[in-house]
Protein backbone atom coordinates (compact mmCIF):
# COMPACT_ATOMS: atom_id res chain seq x y z
CA UNK A 1 0.00 0.00 0.00
CA UNK A 2 2.94 2.34 1.09
CA UNK A 3 4.35 1.31 -2.59
CA UNK A 4 1.27 2.64 -4.11
CA UNK A 5 1.18 5.64 -2.49
CA UNK A 6 4.89 6.48 -3.26
CA UNK A 7 4.23 5.27 -7.05
CA UNK A 8 1.40 7.63 -6.90
CA UNK A 9 3.18 11.13 -5.03
CA UNK A 10 6.04 10.44 -8.08
CA UNK A 11 3.40 11.17 -10.65
CA UNK A 12 2.34 13.86 -9.01
CA UNK A 13 5.61 15.24 -8.27
CA UNK A 14 6.58 14.75 -12.09
CA UNK A 15 3.45 16.34 -13.67
CA UNK A 16 3.53 19.43 -11.38
CA UNK A 17 7.56 19.94 -12.52
CA UNK A 18 7.01 19.44 -16.76
CA UNK A 19 3.92 22.07 -16.24
CA UNK A 20 6.43 24.23 -14.24
CA UNK A 21 8.51 23.61 -17.35
CA UNK A 22 5.64 24.45 -19.72
CA UNK A 23 5.30 27.73 -17.68
CA UNK A 24 8.62 28.49 -17.66
CA UNK A 25 8.97 28.19 -21.44
CA UNK A 26 5.61 30.02 -22.04
CA UNK A 27 7.24 33.17 -19.81
CA UNK A 28 10.18 32.67 -21.93
CA UNK A 29 8.61 32.61 -25.40
CA UNK A 30 6.68 35.65 -24.09
CA UNK A 31 9.77 37.62 -23.23
CA UNK A 32 10.70 36.63 -27.14
CA UNK A 33 8.06 37.68 -28.13
CA UNK A 34 8.32 41.41 -26.58
CA UNK A 35 11.62 41.66 -27.49
CA UNK A 36 13.10 44.22 -29.68
CA UNK A 37 14.88 41.65 -31.77
CA UNK A 38 14.12 41.50 -35.13
CA UNK A 39 16.55 38.27 -35.77
CA UNK A 40 13.78 35.80 -33.88
CA UNK A 41 11.03 36.70 -36.22
CA UNK A 42 12.94 36.26 -39.33
CA UNK A 43 13.73 33.01 -38.06
CA UNK A 44 10.08 32.31 -37.31
CA UNK A 45 9.22 33.95 -41.28
CA UNK A 46 12.36 31.34 -42.64
CA UNK A 47 10.57 28.81 -40.61
CA UNK A 48 7.12 29.24 -42.18
CA UNK A 49 8.28 29.96 -45.72
CA UNK A 50 9.77 26.45 -45.40
CA UNK A 51 6.21 25.24 -44.83
CA UNK A 52 4.89 27.07 -47.42
CA UNK A 53 3.02 29.29 -45.88
CA UNK A 54 3.04 32.74 -46.87
CA UNK A 55 0.81 34.69 -44.96
CA UNK A 56 2.32 33.73 -41.29
CA UNK A 57 5.84 34.67 -42.63
CA UNK A 58 4.92 37.65 -44.15
CA UNK A 59 2.90 38.25 -40.78
CA UNK A 60 6.58 38.21 -39.03
CA UNK A 61 8.56 40.15 -41.44
CA UNK A 62 6.59 42.61 -40.79
CA UNK A 63 7.10 42.23 -37.18
CA UNK A 64 10.68 42.36 -37.82
CA UNK A 65 10.68 45.91 -39.40
CA UNK A 66 8.38 47.14 -36.61
CA UNK A 67 11.14 46.33 -34.30
CA UNK A 68 14.07 47.15 -36.67
CA UNK A 69 12.63 49.85 -38.88
CA UNK A 70 15.15 47.91 -41.45
CA UNK A 71 13.36 47.84 -45.12
CA UNK A 72 15.22 45.11 -45.58
CA UNK A 73 12.63 43.02 -43.57
CA UNK A 74 9.76 45.20 -46.00
CA UNK A 75 11.50 43.30 -49.11
CA UNK A 76 11.41 40.13 -48.00
CA UNK A 77 7.59 40.62 -46.24
CA UNK A 78 6.80 41.62 -50.31
CA UNK A 79 8.06 38.48 -51.75
CA UNK A 80 6.00 36.32 -49.12
CA UNK A 81 2.93 38.24 -50.06
CA UNK A 82 3.83 37.52 -53.81
CA UNK A 83 4.35 34.20 -52.91
CA UNK A 84 0.89 33.70 -51.55
CA UNK A 85 -0.35 34.99 -54.62
CA UNK A 86 -1.45 39.02 -52.76
CA UNK A 87 0.46 40.50 -55.71
CA UNK A 88 -0.73 44.13 -54.35
CA UNK A 89 0.02 44.14 -51.05
CA UNK A 90 3.36 43.10 -52.17
CA UNK A 91 3.74 46.06 -54.66
CA UNK A 92 2.88 48.02 -51.09
CA UNK A 93 5.32 46.32 -48.98
CA UNK A 94 7.90 47.58 -51.53
CA UNK A 95 6.78 51.18 -52.04
CA UNK A 96 7.07 51.48 -48.41
CA UNK A 97 10.46 50.31 -48.48
CA UNK A 98 11.58 52.87 -50.67
CA UNK A 99 9.66 55.46 -48.87
CA UNK A 100 11.70 55.00 -46.17
CA UNK A 101 14.94 53.78 -47.62
CA UNK A 102 15.00 54.96 -51.24
CA UNK A 103 18.30 53.66 -51.90
CA UNK A 104 16.87 50.18 -51.30
CA UNK A 105 17.66 48.62 -54.99
CA UNK A 106 16.05 44.93 -53.99
CA UNK A 107 13.09 47.12 -53.20
CA UNK A 108 13.35 48.90 -56.64
CA UNK A 109 13.87 45.59 -58.86
CA UNK A 110 11.12 44.04 -57.59
CA UNK A 111 8.91 46.94 -57.87
CA UNK A 112 10.02 47.28 -61.51
CA UNK A 113 10.02 43.45 -62.26
CA UNK A 114 6.61 42.93 -61.12
CA UNK A 115 5.08 45.98 -62.34
CA UNK A 116 6.28 45.03 -66.20
CA UNK A 117 4.95 41.47 -65.80
CA UNK A 118 1.74 42.83 -64.91
CA UNK A 119 2.37 45.55 -67.92
CA UNK A 120 2.74 42.80 -70.07
CA UNK A 121 0.12 40.41 -69.11
CA UNK A 122 -2.83 42.90 -69.33
CA UNK A 123 -1.39 45.50 -71.91
CA UNK A 124 -3.07 48.69 -70.52
CA UNK A 125 -1.66 51.74 -70.75
CA UNK A 126 -1.71 52.25 -67.08
CA UNK A 127 0.17 49.41 -66.22
CA UNK A 128 2.37 50.95 -68.43
CA UNK A 129 2.58 53.68 -66.81
CA UNK A 130 2.92 53.26 -63.36
CA UNK A 131 6.08 50.70 -64.83
CA UNK A 132 7.45 53.61 -66.49
CA UNK A 133 7.47 55.66 -63.49
CA UNK A 134 8.72 52.48 -61.12
CA UNK A 135 11.85 52.28 -63.86
CA UNK A 136 12.13 56.14 -63.79
CA UNK A 137 12.59 56.19 -59.76
CA UNK A 138 14.91 53.69 -59.86
CA UNK A 139 16.84 55.63 -62.27
CA UNK A 140 17.00 58.56 -60.36
CA UNK A 141 17.52 57.89 -56.94
CA UNK A 142 20.67 58.51 -55.47
CA UNK A 143 22.25 54.94 -55.84
CA UNK A 144 25.74 53.23 -56.69
CA UNK A 145 24.32 50.96 -59.21
CA UNK A 146 26.01 47.81 -60.85
CA UNK A 147 26.11 48.42 -65.41
CA UNK A 148 24.19 44.92 -64.93
CA UNK A 149 21.37 46.78 -62.64
CA UNK A 150 21.44 49.89 -64.72
CA UNK A 151 21.27 48.18 -68.10
CA UNK A 152 17.98 46.58 -65.99
CA UNK A 153 16.01 49.97 -65.17
CA UNK A 154 17.51 51.58 -68.34
CA UNK A 155 15.32 48.59 -70.27
CA UNK A 156 12.58 48.51 -67.75
CA UNK A 157 11.91 52.40 -68.74
CA UNK A 158 12.33 52.49 -72.34
CA UNK A 159 10.48 48.91 -72.71
CA UNK A 160 7.82 50.89 -71.02
CA UNK A 161 8.13 54.52 -73.27
CA UNK A 162 7.72 52.49 -76.32
CA UNK A 163 4.38 50.82 -74.94
CA UNK A 164 3.47 54.01 -74.13
CA UNK A 165 4.24 55.19 -77.47
CA UNK A 166 0.83 53.80 -78.76
CA UNK A 167 -0.79 56.70 -77.01
CA UNK A 168 1.32 59.11 -77.47
CA UNK A 169 3.93 58.57 -80.44
CA UNK A 170 6.29 61.40 -78.97
CA UNK A 171 7.63 58.50 -76.10
CA UNK A 172 9.27 56.15 -78.43
CA UNK A 173 12.56 58.15 -79.30
CA UNK A 174 13.32 58.24 -75.65
CA UNK A 175 12.09 54.93 -75.77
CA UNK A 176 14.78 53.56 -78.18
CA UNK A 177 17.38 55.66 -76.29
CA UNK A 178 16.83 53.61 -73.13
CA UNK A 179 16.67 50.26 -74.68
CA UNK A 180 20.12 51.09 -76.30
CA UNK A 181 21.39 52.26 -73.39
CA UNK A 182 20.51 48.89 -71.59
CA UNK A 183 21.98 47.36 -74.70
CA UNK A 184 25.42 49.34 -74.42
CA UNK A 185 25.16 48.87 -70.45
CA UNK A 186 24.51 44.84 -70.87
CA UNK A 187 25.46 43.39 -73.62
CA UNK A 188 25.49 39.85 -73.00
CA UNK A 189 21.65 39.86 -71.69
CA UNK A 190 19.81 38.92 -75.39
CA UNK A 191 16.11 40.12 -74.41
CA UNK A 192 17.45 43.84 -74.29
CA UNK A 193 18.87 43.42 -78.43
CA UNK A 194 15.31 41.78 -79.12
CA UNK A 195 13.29 43.90 -77.36
CA UNK A 196 15.18 46.56 -79.77
CA UNK A 197 14.90 44.77 -82.91
CA UNK A 198 11.25 44.22 -81.98
CA UNK A 199 10.66 48.00 -81.53
CA UNK A 200 12.52 48.94 -85.31
CA UNK A 201 10.70 46.67 -86.74
CA UNK A 202 7.34 47.81 -85.16
CA UNK A 203 8.84 51.49 -86.41
CA UNK A 204 8.59 49.85 -89.56
CA UNK A 205 12.58 50.45 -89.81
CA UNK A 206 12.48 46.87 -91.11
CA UNK A 207 15.99 46.97 -92.41
CA UNK A 208 17.43 48.19 -89.13
CA UNK A 209 15.31 45.47 -87.26
CA UNK A 210 16.26 42.56 -89.37
CA UNK A 211 20.28 43.79 -89.51
CA UNK A 212 20.35 43.57 -85.99
CA UNK A 213 18.55 40.17 -86.16
CA UNK A 214 21.41 38.82 -88.10
CA UNK A 215 24.20 40.46 -86.14
CA UNK A 216 22.32 38.54 -82.98
CA UNK A 217 22.91 35.14 -85.08
CA UNK A 218 25.80 35.51 -85.76
CA UNK A 219 27.37 36.64 -82.34
CA UNK A 220 25.03 33.39 -80.51
CA UNK A 221 25.80 31.05 -82.92
CA UNK A 222 26.44 28.10 -80.29
CA UNK A 223 23.48 25.88 -79.36
CA UNK A 224 21.78 27.63 -76.35
CA UNK A 225 19.03 29.21 -74.50
CA UNK A 226 19.95 32.53 -76.32
CA UNK A 227 20.76 31.33 -79.87
CA UNK A 228 16.87 29.70 -79.64
CA UNK A 229 15.39 32.67 -78.20
CA UNK A 230 17.60 35.00 -81.52
CA UNK A 231 16.63 32.89 -84.11
CA UNK A 232 12.66 32.00 -82.75
CA UNK A 233 12.23 35.98 -82.23
CA UNK A 234 13.18 36.41 -86.03
CA UNK A 235 11.27 33.90 -87.10
CA UNK A 236 7.94 35.23 -85.55
CA UNK A 237 8.67 38.25 -86.88
CA UNK A 238 9.24 36.95 -89.96
CA UNK A 239 6.25 34.76 -90.19
CA UNK A 240 4.06 38.46 -89.12
CA UNK A 241 5.35 39.63 -92.38
CA UNK A 242 3.83 36.35 -94.12
CA UNK A 243 7.57 35.35 -95.43
CA UNK A 244 6.81 31.55 -94.29
CA UNK A 245 9.80 30.06 -96.16
CA UNK A 246 12.08 32.41 -94.25
CA UNK A 247 10.13 31.72 -91.01
CA UNK A 248 10.25 28.09 -91.41
CA UNK A 249 13.76 28.08 -91.78
CA UNK A 250 14.42 29.95 -88.49
CA UNK A 251 12.21 28.20 -86.72
CA UNK A 252 13.94 24.96 -87.79
CA UNK A 253 16.94 26.44 -86.68
CA UNK A 254 15.75 27.32 -83.39
CA UNK A 255 14.60 24.46 -82.72
CA UNK A 256 18.09 22.94 -83.17
CA UNK A 257 19.66 25.22 -80.93
CA UNK A 258 17.18 24.72 -77.79
CA UNK A 259 17.40 20.73 -78.36
CA UNK A 260 19.34 20.35 -74.86
CA UNK A 261 17.56 23.48 -73.17
CA UNK A 262 13.98 21.81 -71.84
CA UNK A 263 12.72 25.37 -71.30
CA UNK A 264 14.29 27.11 -74.78
CA UNK A 265 12.43 23.80 -76.03
CA UNK A 266 8.99 24.33 -74.78
CA UNK A 267 8.94 28.55 -75.77
CA UNK A 268 10.25 26.95 -79.37
CA UNK A 269 7.96 24.43 -80.09
CA UNK A 270 4.72 26.19 -78.74
CA UNK A 271 5.31 29.44 -81.18
CA UNK A 272 6.31 26.59 -83.97
CA UNK A 273 3.07 24.68 -83.51
CA UNK A 274 0.83 28.11 -83.63
CA UNK A 275 2.96 28.54 -86.87
CA UNK A 276 1.61 25.30 -88.38
CA UNK A 277 -1.41 26.09 -87.26
CA UNK A 278 -1.20 29.39 -88.96
CA UNK A 279 0.45 27.61 -92.20
CA UNK A 280 -2.76 24.80 -91.85
CA UNK A 281 -5.30 27.32 -91.95
CA UNK A 282 -4.02 29.22 -95.19
CA UNK A 283 -3.19 26.05 -97.04
CA UNK A 284 -7.03 25.36 -96.65
CA UNK A 285 -7.73 28.57 -97.88
CA UNK A 286 -5.56 28.50 -100.80
CA UNK A 287 -7.51 25.07 -101.34
CA UNK A 288 -3.89 23.26 -101.07
CA UNK A 289 -4.39 19.47 -101.31
CA UNK A 290 -5.92 17.84 -97.95
CA UNK A 291 -2.72 15.52 -97.40
CA UNK A 292 -0.40 18.01 -96.85
CA UNK A 293 -2.68 20.22 -94.96
CA UNK A 294 -3.48 17.45 -92.74
CA UNK A 295 0.15 16.74 -92.29
CA UNK A 296 0.52 20.14 -91.10
CA UNK A 297 -2.10 20.22 -88.70
CA UNK A 298 -1.22 16.87 -87.30
CA UNK A 299 2.23 18.17 -86.59
CA UNK A 300 0.98 21.50 -84.65
CA UNK A 301 -1.20 18.94 -82.63
CA UNK A 302 1.21 16.44 -81.55
CA UNK A 303 3.45 19.33 -80.44
CA UNK A 304 1.01 20.99 -78.40
CA UNK A 305 -0.22 17.69 -76.63
CA UNK A 306 3.82 16.77 -76.31
CA UNK A 307 3.24 19.92 -74.63
CA UNK A 308 1.00 20.25 -72.27
CA UNK A 309 1.65 16.36 -71.20
CA UNK A 310 5.07 17.35 -70.35
CA UNK A 311 3.60 20.53 -68.27
CA UNK A 312 -0.07 20.11 -67.58
CA UNK A 313 0.02 22.78 -65.13
CA UNK A 314 0.81 25.55 -68.17
CA UNK A 315 -2.23 26.73 -69.70
CA UNK A 316 -0.70 27.94 -73.16
CA UNK A 317 -0.86 24.25 -75.09
CA UNK A 318 -4.26 23.90 -74.01
CA UNK A 319 -5.17 27.16 -75.10
CA UNK A 320 -3.47 26.81 -78.33
CA UNK A 321 -5.09 22.94 -79.02
CA UNK A 322 -8.54 24.75 -78.49
CA UNK A 323 -7.93 27.08 -80.71
CA UNK A 324 -6.60 24.74 -82.98
CA UNK A 325 -9.94 21.93 -82.72
CA UNK A 326 -11.61 25.35 -83.24
CA UNK A 327 -10.73 26.13 -86.77
CA UNK A 328 -10.98 22.47 -87.29
CA UNK A 329 -14.57 22.60 -86.73
CA UNK A 330 -13.97 20.27 -83.63
CA UNK A 331 -16.18 21.14 -81.16
CA UNK A 332 -16.28 18.25 -79.01
CA UNK A 333 -12.27 18.14 -78.93
CA UNK A 334 -12.63 22.01 -77.74
CA UNK A 335 -14.97 21.32 -74.72
CA UNK A 336 -12.46 17.86 -74.23
CA UNK A 337 -9.44 19.87 -74.13
CA UNK A 338 -10.73 22.82 -71.97
CA UNK A 339 -12.39 20.26 -69.44
CA UNK A 340 -9.31 18.59 -69.19
CA UNK A 341 -6.94 21.62 -67.86
CA UNK A 342 -9.74 23.12 -65.98
CA UNK A 343 -10.62 20.20 -63.92
CA UNK A 344 -6.81 20.11 -62.71
CA UNK A 345 -7.08 23.73 -60.81
CA UNK A 346 -4.38 26.55 -60.92
CA UNK A 347 -1.27 27.93 -59.32
CA UNK A 348 -2.15 31.36 -57.17
CA UNK A 349 1.18 31.95 -56.29
CA UNK A 350 2.89 35.00 -57.69
CA UNK A 351 2.79 36.61 -60.38
CA UNK A 352 1.59 33.26 -62.10
CA UNK A 353 -1.98 33.95 -60.15
CA UNK A 354 -3.63 36.69 -62.24
CA UNK A 355 -2.17 35.09 -65.61
CA UNK A 356 -3.76 31.88 -64.59
CA UNK A 357 -6.97 33.44 -63.86
CA UNK A 358 -7.09 35.18 -67.17
CA UNK A 359 -6.36 31.86 -68.71
CA UNK A 360 -9.25 29.65 -66.93
CA UNK A 361 -11.79 32.88 -67.89
CA UNK A 362 -10.20 32.63 -71.35
CA UNK A 363 -10.83 28.74 -71.49
CA UNK A 364 -14.22 28.65 -70.00
CA UNK A 365 -15.51 31.29 -72.75
CA UNK A 366 -13.60 28.38 -75.62
CA UNK A 367 -15.87 25.95 -74.01
CA UNK A 368 -19.13 27.70 -74.04
CA UNK A 369 -18.49 29.01 -77.42
CA UNK A 370 -17.77 24.99 -78.54
CA UNK A 371 -21.18 23.85 -76.99
CA UNK A 372 -22.99 26.77 -78.62
CA UNK A 373 -21.43 25.53 -81.99
CA UNK A 374 -22.54 21.67 -81.02
CA UNK A 375 -25.93 22.63 -80.05
CA UNK A 376 -26.38 24.80 -83.21
CA UNK A 377 -25.02 21.90 -85.63
CA UNK A 378 -27.56 19.56 -83.87
CA UNK A 379 -30.06 22.08 -84.75
CA UNK A 380 -29.23 22.42 -88.23
CA UNK A 381 -28.84 18.20 -88.73
CA UNK A 382 -32.78 17.97 -87.18
CA UNK A 383 -33.80 20.20 -89.58
CA UNK A 384 -32.06 18.41 -92.16
CA UNK A 385 -33.64 15.52 -91.08
CA UNK A 386 -37.81 16.76 -90.97
CA UNK A 387 -37.07 18.14 -94.45
CA UNK A 388 -35.73 14.67 -95.85
CA UNK A 389 -38.51 13.07 -94.14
Amino acid sequence: MAKKQINKSVVVALTLVAFLIMILASVVMLRRLQSRDPAYYTELAGEYEERGDWKMAALFYKEAWERSNDAVHLVAQGESLLRGGAVAEALDSWRTALTNRPDLVEAHTRQVEVLLELAQLYGRMDHWERAQEAAEAFLEADIERTPAQAAFAHHAHGLALVNLARRDPDYAGRGEEELRRAVQLDADTVDYALDLAAHLVEQDRAQEGERLYIELSDLYGSPGADAAKVRLSHAEYLASRARLQEAQQHYESSLEMAVDDPSALRDVELSYARFLSQKWSRALLENQDDESAQALFDEAETILRRCADAQPDDFTPYQYLATLYKSARRFQDVIDVCEERLKAGFSREGIKGPSNRIATFGLMIQASEACVSLSLEAHRDNDDERREE
